[in-house]
């Protein structure tokens, strides 16, 4: 009886423990992919700032977190990882840590609505200005 009771209640702990509570919605798994868009913007008065655009299906998204991972080409070992701040209108920007006019490689994360959308891009310079190539 007792090997019953504690079977019983060890089922019910491992059932409580893995239940997630940030499941995602159905109806978020159910539309297209968050749509990302990047701009760089070389004269931002603190140095070169990392637009990011984010919609989907038309609407902007304001609720995601979105990270990107910088480093100079040939030089992951060195990365840097930066949180974006949103501005609004889903629109995020980040403060990209350049110091010397060299090509950079990078990834953007975006987390939101029940889905993560990462891909690279590429910071080249023409005539001293960086200009963002997305993949």
């Amino acid at each position: 009886m007792k090997q019953i009771l504690l079977s019983l209640g060890l089922c019910l702990l491992l059932i409580g423990c893995s239940s997630q509570p940030h499941t995602p919605k159905m109806e978020d798994l159910q539309k297209e992919l968050i749509d990302v868009t990047l701009k760089i913007n070389p004269s931002g008065s603190t140095g070169t700032v990392l637009e990011v655009y984010l919609n989907q299906e038309g609407d902007e998204v304001n609720d995601a977190e979105v990270m990107v991972d910088l480093w100079q080409t040939g030089k992951k070992a060195e990365m840097t990882t930066v949180k974006a701040s949103h501005l609004g209108k889903g629109i995020y920007e980040v403060l990209l840590p350049i110091g010397e006019i060299q090509p950079y490689e990078g990834v953007y994360h975006v987390t939101s609505r029940g889905q993560h959308v990462m891909d690279g891009f590429s910071i080249t310079f023409k005539e001293g200005e960086p200009v963002v190539n997305e993949r």
